[in-house]
């Protein structure tokens, strides 16, 4: 440094002093002055916008901004209670028509919705509670098909069945209505007393088969004749055939009759093949035979089976 540059150099460092000697003067009136430090500390444009505190960007919540809140709640609340009134009064009213359609159907058991109605508990004696019907729901078309399928196979099988029945339980019970010797046979005549099936033709003394099968043929005849013995034959003969000597004997009943008293029960029956067209006789090998002609004492009959 030369001679020329001290005083200005000595100079400067006095301005320095000085200037921190304010510095210092200054600091301490700060701290005496509270208000003053705190303008210090923040610029106008900060302490324009009030006090500082603590938790800087946090924003008072107003009385007001509170009631509207609780107000919502509670509105919120009463809409909700509406709805669930609401929904339990159409439950209600479901619960109704069920078990009207219940009483009508005559069944005695109630319906149980109270899982629906927020009881989980269900009574044994209960049944599970089933959505209402409407007619116009598309599920009812889609199982309505089905269940046209299931009465008509079940009207059909009970057809067929009725017919089965009608064909298997043929019957004919026949009763005298007179009796008269043709050679060295006794003819009897009879009338229809019991007839169901479309299996049989009668015709004075014959019954003719309309039908191939097994048949039950039964007789009884109540003799009233002095002859020591009585009886008589069931014969089968084809509708083409008339020859008696081609006859088929199905069934032969012989009785002893008793001479104080001459009444005499000869009962015959048997499961016979019988082809269509066959014709079944009674006959009495004697001439001028005495028989009982109460229907409850001589008789006949065929049954299919």
């Amino acid at each position: 440094m030369t001679l020329q540059q001290q005083p200005a150099f000595i100079h400067h460092l006095s301005r320095v002093k000085s200037s921190q000697k304010g510095a210092h003067r200054a600091q301490g009136g700060l701290e005496k002055d509270p208000a003053a430090l705190a303008a210090a500390r923040f610029p106008p444009a900060l302490t324009s916008l009030g006090p500082p505190c603590r938790g800087v960007g946090k924003q008072m919540v107003s009385p007001v901004s509170l009631g509207l809140a609780a107000l919502a709640g509670v509105l919120l609340c009463l809409a909700t209670q509406l709805l669930q009134s609401a929904e339990v009064a159409r439950l209600r009213r479901e619960l109704e028509g069920l078990r009207a359609e219940c009483g009508d159907r005559g069944d005695g058991r109630s319906l149980d919705v109270s899982p629906a109605l927020g009881n989980k508990r269900s009574p044994s004696n209960t049944l599970p509670a089933t959505p209402h019907w409407d007619p116009l729901h598309p599920a009812h078309f889609h199982h309505r098909e089905p269940e046209r399928q299931t009465l008509r196979v079940e009207r059909d099988s009970g057809s067929k069945l009725r017919h089965r029945q009608r064909r298997r339980n043929s019957l004919i019970h026949l009763a005298p209505t007179s009796y008269q010797s043709e050679g060295d046979n006794t003819i009897i005549h009879w009338q229809k007393i019991i007839y169901t099936g479309q299996s049989f033709e009668q015709n004075n003394s014959t019954i003719t088969i309309k039908g191939n099968g097994y048949y039950l043929i039964y007789t009884q005849v109540l003799y009233k004749d002095r002859t020591f013995v009585m009886g008589h034959v069931v014969k089968r003969k084809e509708q083409n055939r008339q020859k008696e000597e081609e006859e088929e004997t199905l069934l032969r009943c012989t009785q002893n009759m008793p001479e104080e008293q001459p009444f005499s029960t000869c009962y015959s029956a048997g499961i016979y093949k019988l082809q269509k067209g066959d014709i079944i006789e009674l006959v009495i090998p004697r001439n001028s035979a005495t028989i009982v002609m109460e229907k409850d004492s001589t008789f006949m009959g065929l049954m299919k089976v």
